[in-house]
């Protein structure tokens, strides 16, 4: 989320600095956190009205990946995702991605 936080600075307040985010990122070792990033980056870089990095056109995992709640039941989860990010079969709460 600190990422998706720096990416947003940059989108408003220093587009000049945008190449950094259209490089393809390194792989975080796993299938599940590369389509989450890509996902995150791609969803900013759409609020922001532009087009995103090529790289963040991922296809939906095939095995949904439900992030686990304390305080929601799974079909709780599965409904305070946002679409963008279940169109990924990635389940996460909206406030989830929400830092202070």
């Amino acid at each position: 989320m600190q990422a998706r936080d720096h990416l947003q600075f940059v989108l408003a307040r220093h587009p000049d600095l945008m190449a950094g985010w259209i490089a393809v990122p390194l792989s975080a070792g796993r299938i599940e956190w590369d389509t989450l990033t890509a996902g995150i980056v791609a969803q900013e870089f759409t609020s922001a009205q532009l087009e995103p990095p090529s790289w963040t056109r991922r296809d939906p995992l095939k095995v949904a990946w439900d992030f686990p709640s304390v305080l929601l039941a799974a079909d709780e989860v599965r409904a305070a995702t946002p679409d963008w990010l279940a169109s990924l079969n990635i389940f996460l709460p909206a406030r989830d991605l929400v830092t202070a």
